[in-house]
């Protein structure tokens, strides 16, 4: 039975955060940022509030915008300057989309390897004869093993 990624198996839609939609007052209660200073990075570029087609003109963000202040409001808390804060924070999103869709298209579920629950993460070759397999270990390193179809090593 042929094993599919996880963006396969969902048609792109697990984990989705598209439904994710909060107000400005949501967003400024659950990150400590007051209403005021999320207006201000708004006119500065720093965030965007979601297009709205019913006509109403009250603010609402999505999922990756929670996110975004969240980590701005982090580095501003460590002493980043507001616009070091913004770049600090855009890298950090931009890696971890990458991850994020990284283990979506390489996820292909887990197997037991060895007597060690793996993941596994797909072909390791062209010919599609040999497949990718990692675990953390206990002391929180990460083991691959390569193997064969035919459960060769």
């Amino acid at each position: 039975m042929a094993r599919t990624s996880l963006r396969d198996t969902s048609n792109g839609k697990i984990f989705s955060t598209a439904n994710l939609i909060f107000g400005i007052g949501q967003i400024s209660k659950m990150t400590d940022v007051s209403t005021r200073q999320l207006r201000y990075w708004e006119s500065k570029g720093y965030i965007k509030p979601k297009e709205r087609e019913d006509g109403n003109t009250s603010r609402l963000y999505g999922y990756d915008t929670f996110l975004k202040v969240s980590g701005i409001k982090l580095m501003l808390d460590e002493g980043y300057t507001l616009a070091a804060s913004v770049e600090r924070t855009d890298a950090l999103m931009a890696e971890a989309f990458n991850i994020r869709g990284f283990l979506l298209d390489a996820y292909h579920g887990q197997a037991t390897i060895d007597g060690n629950t793996m993941l596994d993460l797909g072909y390791f070759d062209e010919d599609h004869t040999q497949r990718l397999y990692a675990r953390r270990t206990e002391d929180n390193r990460v083991h691959y093993v390569v193997k064969s179809e035919n459960g060769a090593n």
